[in-house]
């Protein structure tokens, strides 16, 4: 505050008996100067290119906390995005094993659908996993094996399905009861489990990084504010004392004033306005030419921003406290164009030499970008909070390590029955029905959750009242204290209309299946590559071959040559522009059966797609006898009218002003209306009337040449008032050369696909609800449980200090009185409490490396490993070590003080783990991995078994006594963790009595 008043100073000294003028753009921040006394031009600049700097340095702050905020926000909804694509990968390989189970037991074609879409999802599934994870190296190595997994799942999958294909059921179901499937599936659960507890654990710490950026923007703009304030005081202090040198004075500080990045507006002693920067005028809306000499309260209008109510006017406040003061929190400017800002603002009186208030400086801020980025951190976790509270669908609550409910949420007390206070306190097994808990399911649950982090399957529970019904039970044990589970989070989801969809499903498949088999038409399906994919019995009776044979043979086996040998191209054509001569209709030809003979057949061939692959349906009748007697009919109008009505499809044909010239029995079906009527109507009249402007459009430029054929999905209406959802081809027919007569369209009812694909986008929503909602328990759990034990770390080493200052003094003033055995039990005591206090300070470390923020740059691994030498100098002379660097090294990306830890561990080791009596021998060097630096550590120590090499770099892991080689165990740890945090790997070559070389590899930096 003394600062501001030295500027206040300033200005009052030049105005000492004079009026007070009205200053323009480039003289009035002169004025405010002229009263300095003859200071030295060198503190003047200096001043100056502080406040400057000052300006820089705190927009700079603000700017990089403020782009951290907002980066951290991403991360956080990327790793939202990594845990639904894991769910949904688990969702694709249980639709898959579905989908074989239906196959194995039914053998029929359309249980396969699964199965055969989950084979086309998973490597895209896997695909955009390894995208999203590609920054995160032991996420790369878990989906790696996830991967494998899922590759072993499908081929299981794959060999039981061709088993069955090819008649060998037994042996199918025989791989099923191997259980190697459900090992599969376990470890691929197992995998996902620890990919989203990693998951969580990122989420858990970008969460918090994005709240400290927001504490550090707010920081940083109250700091830089006040730093400014003193700034410009110090500049008027030094404007007083250089009065001899006012104009040269005068200039600079006009030119800090006018470059500084906060607004400052100055004013005389009865509040008009004599000064204003650039920013005043931009925030203001007030240019300083119209603003001099005004009242303040007319261009620095402000008002409070919650009441809306004016505040008190700064210079009310500051004549009365006479000193700097922070005006009001909440405060609005109100510009004079209608814009309003959120301030941070000071003010000082402007002293004259003889101590009388000549005015007042004013210096504020715009705070807006920074009350928006809180609030959007606000609303985030508000909507966060809702979420969890308001899922009514999913049973979500928590047990304690006793198995009683600690928690309830509004789904769980709609699904069950039980409201909150009821729930609370009850034993996990009261909601399982009694042949669950007879069978040990409860028990089952919490056990396996404990031991594998979460478990999940189908079961019977019941509701309060009662009435059973399935669900699908989750439980996830929440991270342990102490090394017992804290308690367990159950999401809890009703499957029983599911359930019974699935079953409708499978006897809907079951009576379509005994119908087929029971015509007399022979009935065939290929998929688009020309692979039959299933036959009827009377197939089988009309070609001689047996449906084994016929499943998974080319559908050329039923053609003579030359259809034979031309198939495979008609087909590419179809699929390639929609034009086919058999595609919707029946038609005449000629067959060819097992034992070679030629028959005539009518077959009659629609389409369908699912899973996005295109299927197509062939219904064939043996007409030899037929043929026969239809020697005798002509072969004209009667003959197309027959095979058009026997289309599996809808067929109309349009005039061009709308009208129904023929319409086929399917299309009349479909739409409810009689021939006839239909033919009285045009196609606008049974179009929805959202619909209609797209088909009409389309048809007109069909009629002007400007396309050939569209496709079109529309909505007609049937007779009954329902909408069916269509897929309409449409293509030009007849008339005089360009121009057609009229248009002849396929029509295909895709109501029960739409509305296929709107359940998967209702299941998609709330699958993400539960994944956001999961999130945010698991987040807050972790959270709480590392403040837990870094807390617990901590209190520890005070006992441990006090045991061994009080045996430390024991010794000294009653050491002599002491039998030897008692001086032997001290000494003890003491060595006991420096391996416990550098156990603990181990523990700290190791628990520090996940919570520090890791600044990587390039390192002179030269440079590093010279100074962990001299660190380690002494311990170096007292073992007689002998140290051997092969330089240079090179250079890496990586933080020096992980580094330096990791080398200073490696060493210690290196000269520690020597046979008794042997002279420790060390070599240091490195070589180039591609991209990457290995650094070896060897020496010629007692070595480690192959067996161990991974075991060592686990905490408390130690292949040795504490009396031979002492230790707490965490070392190696400590160097894995550092290694990993900075991007690289470490491991170990080694064998039992032949020494050690121990390796970390880290990109290389610069110049490597």
């Amino acid at each position: 505050m003394p600062v501001l008043e030295g500027i206040a100073s300033v200005a009052s000294h030049y105005r000492e008996g004079q009026s007070a003028p009205v200053m323009s753009r480039e003289g009035d921040a002169a004025a405010l100067a002229t009263g300095v006394a003859r200071p030295g031009r060198g503190p003047l600049i200096i001043a100056t290119l502080l406040a400057a700097s000052a300006v820089v340095a705190g927009g700079l702050a603000s700017y990089l906390n403020t782009r951290g905020a907002a980066a951290a926000a991403e991360a956080v909804a990327h790793t939202h995005r990594v845990e639904a694509e894991l769910e949904g990968l688990l969702s694709v390989l249980k639709d898959a094993e579905t989908g074989q189970r239906g196959y194995l037991l039914t053998s029929k074609e359309a249980y396969l659908a699964p199965y055969l879409a989950a084979r086309e999802a998973v490597s895209g599934r896997l695909d955009r996993l390894q995208a999203l994870i590609a920054d995160n190296p032991s996420q790369r190595d878990r989906l790696l094996g996830l991967r494998r997994l899922a590759s072993d799942k499908l081929s299981e999958l794959a060999e039981t399905v061709r088993l069955r294909q090819a008649g060998q059921a037994d042996a199918a179901l025989a791989i099923v009861q191997s259980d190697r499937g459900r090992q599969l599936m376990e470890e691929a659960r197992a995998t996902v489990a620890d990919m989203e507890a990693e998951e969580d654990r990122l989420l858990s710490e970008r969460t918090r990084v994005a709240r400290r950026s927001s504490l550090r923007t707010a920081a940083s703009l109250a700091a830089s504010t006040t730093l400014i304030l003193g700034l410009l005081a110090t500049l008027y202090w030094v404007a007083i004392s250089a009065s001899r040198r006012l104009q040269r004075s005068a200039e600079w500080l006009s030119v800090t004033l006018r470059s500084i990045g906060d607004a400052v507006i100055a004013t005389d002693e009865i509040g008009r306005v004599k000064f204003m920067n650039p920013v005043a005028e931009r925030l203001t809306g007030w240019p300083a030419g119209e603003a001099g000499g005004r009242a303040l309260e007319d261009v620095f209008r402000i008002v409070n921003e919650d009441t809306r109510e004016p505040v008190e006017h700064p210079v009310a406040v500051v004549l009365r406290e006479r000193g700097v003061v922070g005006l009001a929190n909440h405060t609005l400017l109100l510009a004079r164009g209608g814009a309003e800002h959120p301030i941070f603002d000071s003010g000082a009186p402007i002293l004259g030499l003889d101590g009388a208030v000549r005015g007042v400086v004013l210096v504020f801020k715009d705070v807006g970008e920074q009350r928006e980025a809180e609030r959007r951190l606000q609303a985030s976790e508000e909507r966060n909070r809702l979420l969890i509270e308001g899922v009514r669908d999913y049973a979500m609550y928590l047990l304690g390590p006793d198995g009683r409910v600690a928690s309830w949420n509004a789904g769980a007390a709609r699904i069950s029955g039980f409201p909150a206070e009821e729930a609370r306190g009850r034993p996990f097994s009261d909601f399982f029905a009694p042949e669950e808990v007879a069978g040990g399911a409860p028990a089952r649950f919490l056990s396996r959750a404990a031991s594998d982090g979460r478990h999940n399957e189908e079961v019977r529970q019941v509701r309060r009242d009662g009435s059973p019904f399935v669900a699908s039970v989750a439980v996830t044990a929440l991270p342990p204290e102490g090394g017992a589970p804290r308690g367990f989070a159950v999401v809890t989801h009703d499957i029983t209309e599911r359930m019974l969809a699935h079953k409708k499903l499978e006897d809907a498949a079951s009576e379509l299946g005994s119908v087929l088999d029971n015509v007399v038409d022979g009935i065939l399906t290929i998929d688009d590559a020309g692979v039959i994919r299933s036959a009827n019995s009377a197939a089988e009776a009309i070609f001689g071959h047996r449906r084994e044979d016929l499943i998974g043979a080319d559908v050329g086996l039923l053609m003579p040559e030359p259809d034979r040998s031309g198939h495979p191209r008609h087909l590419a054509d179809y699929l390639r522009t929609g034009a086919g001569r058999v595609m919707g209709v029946g038609r005449e030809v000629v067959g060819l059966r097992k034992d070679g003979s030629r028959f005539p057949m009518d077959i009659a061939v629609g389409e369908f797609v699912r899973e996005g692959r295109r299927y197509f349906t062939g219904v064939v009748r043996d007409i030899t006898e037929r043929k026969a007697a239809e020697t005798r009919l002509s072969r004209s109008e009667a003959r197309l009218r027959a095979i058009v009505d026997q289309a599996a499809v809808g067929i109309e044909e349009v005039a061009r002003d709308g009208r129904f010239l023929r319409v086929n029995p399917a299309l009349s079906a479909l739409l409810g209306y009689r021939e006839d009527e239909l033919l009285a109507l045009r196609f606008t009249d049974v179009t929805h009337p959202g619909d209609v402007e797209a088909d009409a459009g389309m048809a007109r430029r069909l009629f002007a040449g400007e396309l050939r054929a569209y496709t079109l999905q529309k909505r007609y209406v049937r007779k009954d008032g329902e909408a069916i959802w269509i897929l309409l081809t449409s293509s030009a027919v007849g008339g005089d050369p360009g121009e057609p007569a009229y248009r002849v369209s396929i029509i295909q009812d895709i109501t029960e696909r739409k509305r296929a694909v709107d359940e998967v986008h209702r299941l998609n929503l709330e699958l993400e609800e539960r994944v956001e909602s999961r999130t945010r328990e698991l987040s807050e759990a972790n959270a709480e449980l590392e403040a837990f034990s870094y807390t617990i770390a901590h209190d520890l080493r005070a006992p441990v200090r006090n045991m061994h200052s009080l045996a430390e003094a024991l010794d000294e003033d009653f050491g002599e009185g002491l039998p030897d055995e008692g001086r032997d039990y001290t000494g003890r005591i003491v060595a006991a409490a420096l391996r416990m206090d550098a156990l603990i300070q181990d523990l700290l470390s190791y628990a520090r490396l996940s919570r520090e923020a890791v600044r990587l740059q390039p390192v002179d691994l030269d440079e590093a490993v010279a100074d962990v030498g001299r660190q380690m100098r002494p311990d170096l002379a007292e073992r007689g070590a002998e140290v051997a660097v092969a330089g240079p090294l090179g250079r890496v990306v990586a933080q020096r003080t992980m580094l330096d830890q990791a080398l200073t561990n490696l060493v210690g080791n290196a000269i520690k783990f020597v046979e008794p009596g042997r002279r420790p021998a060390v070599r240091i060097r490195s070589e180039a991995r591609g991209g990457m630096l290995r650094l070896w550590v060897e020496d010629n120590g007692i070595g480690v078994g192959p067996e161990h090499r991974e075991r060592i770099f686990r905490v408390f892991e130690r292949l040795h006594g504490q009396e031979a080689y002492p230790g707490t165990g965490i070392g190696l740890a400590i160097v894995r963790k550092a290694i990993e945090r900075m991007g690289g790997a470490s491991g170990v070559e080694s064998g039992p009595g032949a020494g050690s070389r121990f390796w970390i590899e880290l990109p290389m930096g610069g110049g490597s």
